[in-house]
C-alpha cells in the first residue's frame, strides 16, 4: 500500500515540477520545484539510509533527491508488485463473495434459501406433448387443455398469470389470480370471478416455502448430480439433476401433474442460488408431457391485489 501511495504521490507532480536526470552510470537526480509533494515522501518512511543520499532541507528552495540507479530500479518495481497484489486480491476477494462453491450440497443450500426468501419474480410455465387437462366443474369437465402460463409471483403469497389454454381446437387465455390461497378468473377480458373448488392451479404454490422450490431443494430432490457450469438466458448457472418427490412435482406444478416422481433437470444462477430454467417430463394416458419452466426479473416492482368483482366480493 505504501509503494501504492508513493507512486501516485511521485506522478502527480506536473513535469514543470519534477525533474529526474541522469548522473553517470548508475544515479539517478530528481529535483522537484514543488518541495511540499516530493517533501511529503519522507514522511511515508520509504525513503532512508542508501535510498536517501540527500533530502533539501529548505521548504522554498527546489528540493532534490539522489538516487541510485540501483535503487531507483528497486521502487519502481515495488510500486509495480503492489498495485499487481491490490487488483489481484481485489479480484479474489469478487470472486470468493460472489460465487456458490461448485459442490452440490452448497448449491442446493444456496438455492433453498434464496426460492424460499422471494420477493418478486416472473415466470413462464411450458408445455409440450400429450395434453393436460384443467377441470373447471360445474359441468363443464375437462374442457381446458393447458398450454402454458405466463405469471408473476409477489411474496408473502400473491401470483397472478395469464393461462393458455385450447377449447376444442380454439386457443384462448385466460386470467388467474391467487392470494392466499384463494383463486379468482377472468374469461375472455370479462370480469374477475370466485373461481370453483375444481379448479386448483395455484401459481403461488411453486414459491410456497413449505411446499414449492425451497422444500424442493431441502429434502426433494434426492439423487442430485452437478452436470457443469452453463450460461442460460445470459445467467452463468449450475446445471444440476435430481430425481423430485411427487409431493414436490404437484407443488411445482401448482397441482397440473399428481402421483408422479420425475427426472429434474434444474438451471441456478452460480451468484444468486436464484433458479433460472427448469425441465421434466410426466406421463399421462396419451403419452408423455414435457415441462419447461423460466425465472428472470427477481426483485422486480410487482404488486398485486385482490381483483374488483364488481360484485362486492
Amino acid at each position: 500500500m505504501q509503494a501504492f501511495v508513493l507512486a501516485g504521490h511521485l506522478f502527480r507532480l506536473a513535469p514543470s515540477q519534477l525533474a529526474i536526470r541522469g548522473r553517470g552510470r548508475d544515479s539517478l537526480r530528481m529535483e522537484s520545484r514543488h518541495p511540499t509533494k516530493l517533501g511529503g515522501a519522507e514522511s511515508l518512511g520509504l525513503y532512508n539510509g542508501a535510498h536517501l543520499a540527500e533530502l533539501s532541507n529548505a521548504s522554498s528552495a527546489p528540493t532534490t533527491v539522489r538516487l541510485t540507479m540501483k535503487s531507483f530500479r528497486r521502487a519502481m518495481m515495488r510500486i509495480l508488485i503492489a498495485l499487481t497484489l491490490i487488483v489481484t486480491s481485489c479480484g479474489e476477494r469478487d470472486e470468493v463473495a460472489m460465487t456458490i462453491p461448485p459442490e452440490i450440497g452448497a448449491i442446493l443450500a444456496a438455492a433453498a434459501d434464496a426460492m424460499g426468501n422471494v420477493e418478486t419474480v416472473r415466470f413462464t410455465i411450458d408445455r409440450a406433448g400429450a395434453p393436460v387437462l384443467i377441470n373447471l366443474g360445474e359441468g363443464l369437465g375437462d374442457l381446458l387443455e393447458f398450454k402454458g402460463a405466463e405469471g408473476r409471483f409477489a411474496r408473502p403469497n400473491s401470483a397472478d398469470a395469464l393461462v393458455t389454454v385450447n377449447v376444442e381446437g380454439f386457443t384462448t387465455q385466460i386470467g388467474a389470480l391467487a392470494i392466499d390461497g384463494k383463486i379468482w378468473l377472468s374469461f375472455f377480458g370479462g370480469k374477475w370471478q370466485p373461481a370453483p373448488p375444481s379448479f386448483q392451479f395455484d401459481p403461488a404454490s411453486l414459491f410456497d416455502p413449505n411446499q414449492g422450490f425451497r422444500q424442493l431443494f431441502l429434502d426433494g430432490l434426492a439423487n442430485a448430480t452437478l452436470l457443469g457450469e452453463e450460461v442460460r438466458n445470459g445467467v452463468d448457472t449450475y446445471h444440476i439433476r435430481g430425481r423430485a418427490s411427487e409431493e414436490r412435482v404437484e407443488a411445482i406444478t401448482a397441482t397440473l401433474t399428481r402421483d408422479q416422481a420425475v427426472d429434474l433437470e434444474v438451471w441456478i444462477d452460480l451468484s444468486t442460488g436464484e433458479m433460472v430454467d427448469a425441465s421434466f417430463s410426466t406421463e399421462v394416458t396419451d403419452g408423455t408431457v414435457e415441462w419447461t419452466m423460466k425465472f428472470r426479473e427477481y426483485g422486480a416492482d410487482i404488486t398485486i391485489a385482490e381483483p374488483d368483482t364488481g360484485d362486492g366480493d
